[in-house]
């Protein structure tokens, strides 16, 4: 079982590390840039909590996420039956849900 993020706890490090890989994700010339400035040992402190402060909310943001995601997980374990987080978006889009079976689809693709 995979667990939630606790991002307060996180240590600076651990931090520092995600502001990183989420201005690589963004992938524009100017965060690739920053991210490989934020890389280098020679960086200094302040560069480095000041892209913290600039992309907090989002990777706060995408940990609430997560942990709802897997809170969802959890949810489906539980009830101990298939996954159907879809199934009813699933029919309602395609009417029938045979042809998209028999195409190799199921519900959890829509979503």
């Amino acid at each position: 079982m995979r667990e939630r993020i606790v991002w307060d706890d996180m240590p600076d490090n651990q931090k520092d590390s995600a502001v990183v890989a989420f201005l690589l994700d963004l992938g524009t010339p100017h965060t690739i840039t920053m991210a490989n400035r934020l890389n280098l040992k020679t960086c200094a402190q302040n560069v480095k909590e000041s892209a913290l402060r600039n992309t907090e909310y989002e990777l706060q943001y995408l940990v609430r996420q997560y942990n709802d995601m897997l809170d969802l997980q959890d949810a489906e374990i539980s009830a101990e039956r298939e996954p159907s987080y879809c199934k009813k978006t699933f029919n309602k889009i395609f009417g029938t849900n045979q042809d998209m079976y028999d195409a190799g689809h199921k519900p959890s693709d829509f979503c």
